[in-house]
């Protein structure tokens, strides 16, 4: 996922953007859509478009604007769910992004009982990233492996499958973090040296 953009919105202090609309002249609006709102390469010139007169600019801070989710493009297409978020560019707009920050692989996102893709950020951990945060032999990888043998055994039911992602989220969540901050892996130090049993 890649959090990088070169373009900037006004947040108005109510969580909505500054927005430009046309009725014969322009109108200056608030928006709930970022893709609506007024866009910048630079904090200046977004500032332009506050009139001291008009608004006041202390309800107003600059945030990055949306950008693709697998690429960090800024060219974000609107998709056949009329949604944009998450968002994603026209190459990527059936793909999900690798769940750890910065990670550039994707995977096909897979489809919906209507055929559209099922577009998130957390839906995979790419190979690389799933051996260096969730090792083999791991307590994570083992209760992973046991969600899917119980659920070979007895089935799948809404029991079971709000149970995995309820799992599902939190390693992710401990993939990233252990991303994030750095992750040694003592199991495998120990065995690299021999110290094992």
């Amino acid at each position: 996922m890649i959090s990088e953009n070169s373009l900037f919105l006004l947040m108005h202090r109510t969580g909505r953007y500054l927005a430009r609309g046309y009725d014969g002249a322009i109108i200056w609006r608030l928006t709930n859509d970022p893709l609506d709102a007024c866009r910048a390469g630079n904090r200046e010139a977004l500032w332009q478009n506050v009139r001291e007169y008009y608004w006041d600019r202390s309800l107003f801070s600059v945030v990055p604007g949306p950008v693709c989710a697998c690429c960090g493009d800024v060219q974000i297409v609107r998709h056949c769910t009329g949604r944009y978020s998450p968002y994603r560019c026209a190459k990527h707009a059936k793909s999900n992004p690798c769940a750890i920050e910065g990670c550039g692989r994707t995977r096909s996102a897979p489809d919906r009982a209507d055929g559209t893709p099922y577009l998130a950020n957390d839906q995979t951990i790419c190979p690389e990233h799933w051996k260096r945060y969730i090792p083999a032999r791991s307590r994570a990888r083992r209760a992973y492996h046991a969600h899917f043998r119980r659920a070979k055994r007895l089935g799948w039911d809404d029991k079971r499958e709000r149970a995995f992602w309820l799992f599902w989220r939190r390693l992710v969540a401990m993939a990233r973090r252990r991303a994030a901050e750095g992750h040694i892996d003592e199991a495998e130090i120990n065995r690299l040296m021999g110290w094992t049993d």
